[in-house]
């Protein structure tokens, strides 16, 4: 653990800033403003909840924007492409094999906006687009 903190000293600091921010208002936002109240006993599972509020409520946030802005563009463009699952982190979307290519890359843009962090860096979140006969990883082949 020593190594890595040294390799990543500001993860410790982050960490540092989270546990203050839930002790003194015991509220964290996400990087799209949604708040999240910690009401709970403060206990080491509380802590661990805040660590993971900020990354994940804001990856959420950002999977149904993009597919909300998916499904605009589907009806703007007259494109057939059905959203079939939001999961999290993903969007599965099933549509004609000739469109496959314009509609991956539509999702990766809204994907990629640009976040700012609390500390003021700006940044983009990778992502990756696959298609496929079925949703095994197995027949599917990673778009470039």
């Amino acid at each position: 653990l020593d190594t890595y903190d040294k390799l990543f000293p500001e993860i410790l600091e982050w960490q540092a800033e989270v546990e203050s921010e839930v002790s003194k208002s015991r509220v964290l936002y996400n990087l799209f403003g949604y708040p999240r109240i910690f009401a709970g006993r403060w206990c080491n599972e509380l802590v661990r909840e805040a660590y993971s509020f900020v990354p994940q409520s804001t990856v959420g946030c950002l999977t149904s924007i993009a597919a909300a802005e998916l499904q605009q563009e589907t009806e703007k463009q007259k494109w057939r492409c059905d959203l079939l699952a939001n999961v999290h982190d993903a969007l599965v979307v099933q549509c004609h094999k000739n469109i496959v290519h314009e509609v991956a890359a539509f999702i990766q843009k809204s994907f990629g906006r640009p976040l700012t962090s609390p500390r003021g860096e700006t940044f983009s979140m990778k992502s990756e687009a696959m298609f496929g006969p079925t949703w095994a990883k197995s027949t599917m082949e990673e778009i470039k």
